[in-house]
């Protein structure tokens, strides 16, 4: 039952890894590939007045820590003072735009926007500062429009480069992959020859979204030829190895490289220690994630992971602790890790911490079905039957296909004594999870107890066949054999 639920836990976690990657990849670039506000900026400061450009640099020396709203105003004057000295400059009117969007004036930074096209329309720079708060607003017709009135004004090569590279992250963030792959290929003649890494990452990873393989291995590849110094390009290709080839070798081979060449970093050591996971490699695992506690003590995903491996390798005191410590550090009750701590208690045949585990965890999220099956399985475990059955009933009814959760009504009907109810779920846990072995085993003992040994030598063959290893279930189909 828990090595289930861990599963649950890792799919989250490397959804999380996969969203990190490539947005770690694209902050490499962020800051040269600004096609709208931030690149216009540069070109004000140089036709602001000599006292502003007096004051910058004082400000910049300056060793205080100004609190976030205290820095909106300071930028939120320099650009009323650009605007009153300058009211003919475009980027001025760019700049306090701008201040107004972030400061929620929406109407107010798009009516600067439009005059400061009005002052430039033959500039590209300015309907591209347009597009980029279109984008944010969610015009995105009235975005792509800005962006094809730019280009079509003949930009330099530079231009062309944030423009490519901007309006391919917007349609890679509307999962527009393919105009995504357009707009990055084109960026790739333009784009300064140090980041084209980044182009390459961000193609594989649509073409990844895709589903093409080929061309995505090809594009992770590219990145790592233009930069294997850099510990992303193999964090990148080891992702899509782990995750869409399920070549998990060659993804360990990549997370090894990129730690090599980043040896602190939490996140490289977590994606290593989720792909050692995959193949069993518990021990293995184990290492990384305690190397990437010590590199990011504060987080809480470390502790869990951690836990989980604890959990896999039946080390349930560990495991427990951790997932203490990382709801600790989330600094909040988290439903998933209470029921696998509950079932760590559970394993050290703590049963009354199990149970109040399970029923923070239910109270949490009142559709957690694990919980409710989990609560369930005390209860049987300590005899108690009829406190048993109406949660099962609630796990099956929150998740109809579970088998399990079928197996574990069925055995306990049959526990009661009632063989006909027993073998109603049974037949229906098989019925809509022929892959879970401890159906057969379940249903074998109903039958055997029903004299009716051919049909439980039947169930113990399937169950023999889905685990070869389990000794004990070896021995009960032989001696049913005996007796067919």
């Amino acid at each position: 039952m828990i090595k289930r639920k861990i599963v649950v836990l890792l799919a989250g976690c490397f959804l999380a890894v996969a969203a990190v990657a490539p947005s770690f990849a694209e902050s490499a670039a962020a800051p040269a590939k600004t096609a709208g506000a931030g690149n216009v900026l540069g070109s004000l400061y140089t036709h602001i007045s000599e006292d502003m450009k007096a004051e910058a640099p004082s400000l910049q020396a300056r060793p205080v820590q100004l609190q976030p709203q205290q820095g909106k105003d300071l930028l939120f004057a320099m650009a009323e003072k650009a605007v009153k000295e300058h009211p003919d400059r475009f980027e001025a009117f760019v700049f306090r735009g701008s201040m107004y969007y972030i400061n929620g004036e929406k109407e107010k930074g798009f009516a600067d926007l439009d005059h400061a096209v009005s002052l430039a329309p033959e500039n590209p720079l300015s309907y591209g500062s347009r597009a980029e708060f279109y984008a944010r607003d969610g015009k995105d017709k009235e975005a792509l429009q800005d962006w094809d009135k730019a280009l079509s004004l003949n930009p330099t090569d530079e231009v062309r480069d944030k423009i490519y590279f901007q309006r391919g992250l917007f349609h890679m963030a509307r999962k527009q992959n393919e105009e995504a792959v357009s707009d990055f290929k084109e960026d790739l003649k333009y784009i300064n020859s140090k980041l084209r890494f980044a182009m390459h990452l961000a193609k594989g990873d649509c073409y990844s979204r895709l589903g093409n393989k080929e061309e995505a291995e090809k594009s992770y590849r590219e990145a790592v030829k233009e930069r294997p110094d850099h510990p992303v390009c193999w964090l990148a290709m080891g992702d899509f190895y782990s995750e869409q080839m399920k070549k998990y070798d060659k993804a360990e081979s990549c997370y090894d490289k990129a730690i090599a060449l980043y040896p602190r970093s939490a996140l490289f050591l977590r994606s290593a220690g989720l792909n050692a996971l995959k193949t069993k490699k518990n021990e293995k695992a184990l290492d990384y994630f305690t190397k990437s506690i010590a590199a990011s003590p504060s987080y809480w995903q470390g502790y869990s992971l951690r836990g989980s491996a604890y959990a896999l390798m039946e080390k349930y005191e560990p495991a427990a602790a951790d997932f203490t410590k990382a709801m600790e550090l989330k600094k909040e009750p988290d439903a998933l890790l209470l029921t696998l701590r509950g079932d760590c208690y559970n394993k050290l045949g703590l049963n009354d911490k199990a149970v109040e585990d399970y029923t923070k965890a239910v109270e949490l999220d009142p559709k957690n079905a694990d919980a409710f099956e989990s609560m369930g399985y005390i209860y049987s475990l300590k005899g108690e039957h009829d406190k048993a059955i109406p949660y099962y009933e609630k796990a099956i009814a929150l998740h109809p296909k579970k088998g399990e959760a079928y197996n574990n009504l069925g055995y306990t009907w049959y526990l009661k004594g009632n063989k006909d109810k027993a073998l109603e779920y049974l037949n229906k846990a098989i019925e809509v999870d022929p892959a879970y072995a401890e159906s057969y085993r379940s249903r074998a003992e109903v039958y055997e107890s029903m004299g009716e040994y051919d049909k439980a030598l039947e169930d113990m063959d399937h169950f023999v066949t889905l685990s070869p290893k389990d000794a004990k279930g070896r021995e009960f189909r032989d001696r049913l054999a005996k007796k067919a």
